[in-house]
């Protein structure tokens, strides 16, 4: 392919065309990954109002990012089961399930945290 071919192939219009489209923000909208952030502004919004004035300060952002770490570290393996394919929703009763069970054994029954944690196991 000569350079000249290539130059009659492309139209300059059309590329415009699609690169317009492309960046416009209707076509951002489509895109699912515009919805998550969308919802997350909202919600992030929403506590900023409502949430008192804790909620946007530096310590307010160390607590609920401390939560959403532990459910974070949960969820990107469960993630990446359903990316692929393999849907296990069973991590949803597991989960209260072995903690009780830690805290039945370890607190009731005075056993020591890693008996606690071998039972849950």
């Amino acid at each position: 392919m000569t350079l000249q071919t290539l130059n009659e192939s492309i139209d300059p219009p059309r590329l415009a065309r699609v690169s317009a489209s492309f960046l416009s923000f209707g076509s951002m909208l489509r895109r699912p990954e515009m919805g998550s952030l969308l919802g997350l502004l909202a919600v992030f919004i929403f506590f900023a109002i409502f949430g008192g004035a804790n909620f946007a300060s530096a310590t307010g952002a160390a607590s609920w990012l401390n939560v959403a770490a532990s459910l974070g570290i949960v969820a990107l393996p469960i993630g990446l089961l359903m990316i692929a394919g393999e849907l296990d929703i069973s991590i949803g009763s597991m989960i209260p399930a072995s903690s009780m069970t830690i805290a039945i054994v370890s607190g009731h029954y005075h056993a020591p945290i890693l008996a606690g944690i071998a039972a849950a196991l």
